[in-house]
């Protein structure tokens, strides 16, 4: 049962009903006798007596502090921890229950949170969001129910704590990657990077011995002087600038796991980004479908990333075949200097493919490009299945045919000169930062 009020919403809990259903039967029988009838007068004052003490002793919205707290964005297809805390005004203790109104597209976790609390003590917990597609989402109001200390009346108010938050690409994932780029530990990830000759590296520093660091790059005098491995740290290259080309086209809408084709490009491309301006590099983007949708020029520094997430949070595929020949002049009136060029594309598609090698052996002959093929693990088990119906053999000549497009298309591309990571989404940023990195080392870029 509930009543409403200036305060709120007052609830009569089902302890409240159970001692005023036994009251209702002392009266019920009282006719059988008088003592009974002055036995359930009594009870039912007592009880009376008691919702009033449990309603005062409940407390209202001036006896509690409620905050909900969220990251500045969430990240996508990432755990997002939101932090709800409560803090006693009142000095009594209290049984508090607040219920979140997060985003109806996101899941969570959990949407209600239970509080004890001793007087003038504050309490937090937490749950868990896992948003599944870019965008800018809703948060609503919060829900808290206070119930009194005799367990017979709950108030309930609503704390208006509604607020937007934008759910971007994968920027915990990308932040991990710079981190373990910086200091020397990406076998933690692990990346494998092939070790090359250091062409155009210049000694910078000694700093203490790294486990990524090469063997030869110990300095043994400073070792023996500081009594640790010490390695001599080199500077790769002079700056220079990568950019990201992403296919929005039809293609990359398929769904592998939980996220889309493009949702595992956009995340690698960010992680690239990142890790690209940890040793000095400027990172851009661009974005295309049936023409060119978004460029963001190669650049530096933290307001940069922020331009860059800007331009990628809100991209959704569309229909429609890629247009990689606007692609290759959009690049081509843009970057004067060589530069690194990576497309994320899906080669799936015999028409495409073709495109895609005609366009990109061509911006090869200046710039140093990498084609990322994003693949699809469903069309290589059903190449690899054991047909034993007619169905069955129908699909697996398919995507083996398929298949061997692909890699026919990849092959050329090779051919031409352009590097290519050929990996399934989930391992596809790891694999790009390995090749990348590999780069920046040998010399080649």
């Amino acid at each position: 049962m509930a009543v409403r009020t200036g305060g709120g919403t007052v609830l009569f809990t089902w302890r409240a009903v159970g001692f005023a259903a036994a009251v209702a039967v002392l009266f019920a029988l009282s006719g059988l006798s008088q003592s009974l009838f002055w036995l359930a007068v009594e009870d039912d004052i007592a009880l009376l007596l008691m919702l009033l003490v449990d309603y005062r002793l409940a407390g209202g919205p001036s006896g509690l502090a409620v905050a909900r707290h969220v990251p500045a964005s969430l990240s996508l297809g990432e755990d997002n921890v939101v932090r709800l805390t409560v803090r006693d005004l009142s000095g009594l203790p209290q049984t508090v229950a607040v219920k979140d109104d997060p985003p109806p597209d996101v899941p969570a976790s959990r949407r209600e949170l239970q509080f004890r609390l001793e007087p003038h003590q504050e309490a937090a917990d937490t749950y868990v969001l896992h948003p599944l597609s870019r965008g800018e989402y809703r948060f609503g109001d919060l829900h808290v129910r206070r119930t009194g200390p005799l367990g017979l009346v709950a108030r309930q108010w609503r704390v208006p704590a509604a607020e937007r938050v934008k759910v971007l690409p994968n920027v915990a994932q990308a932040q991990r990657c710079q981190t373990l780029v910086m200091t020397g530990r990406l076998r933690e990830a692990g990346v494998r990077i092939s070790r090359q000759p250091g062409a155009g590296r210049e000694f910078s520093s000694l700093r203490e011995y790294l486990p990524d660091d090469e063997f030869r790059a110990i300095d043994w005098n400073a070792t023996a002087r500081r009594a640790k491995l010490i390695s001599r740290q080199y500077e790769m290259e002079r700056s220079r600038e990568v950019v990201v080309a992403l296919d929005a086209g039809r293609l990359m809408a398929g769904y592998v796991g939980e996220l889309t084709k493009l949702d595992h490009a956009i995340n690698a491309a960010l992680v690239l980004a990142y890790v690209s301006q940890a040793v000095g590099d400027r990172a851009g983007m661009m974005v295309f479908a049936e023409n060119v949708k978004t460029y963001v020029p190669p650049g530096k520094g933290s307001a940069h990333i922020h331009a860059l997430l800007d331009a990628m949070y809100a991209v959704q595929p569309a229909p429609v075949d890629p247009s990689f020949l606007d692609a290759h002049l959009h690049l081509n009136a843009r970057l004067r200097k060589r530069s690194l060029i990576v497309f994320f594309t899906d080669m799936d598609d015999p028409e495409s493919a073709r495109s895609a090698v005609s366009h990109i052996s061509m911006l090869a002959r200046k710039h140093l490009c990498i084609c990322v093929a994003v693949g699809d693990p469903q069309v290589v088990q059903a190449a690899e299945v054991v047909p034993a119906t007619a169905e069955e053999a129908f699909r697996q000549s398919v995507a083996a045919i398929v298949l061997r497009d692909r890699e026919l298309a990849l092959l050329q591309l090779r051919r031409a000169g352009v590097l290519v990571v050929d990996a399934l989404p989930g391992a596809a940023a790891m694999e790009m930062v390995a090749r990348y990195l590999e780069l920046k080392q040998s010399g080649a870029f």
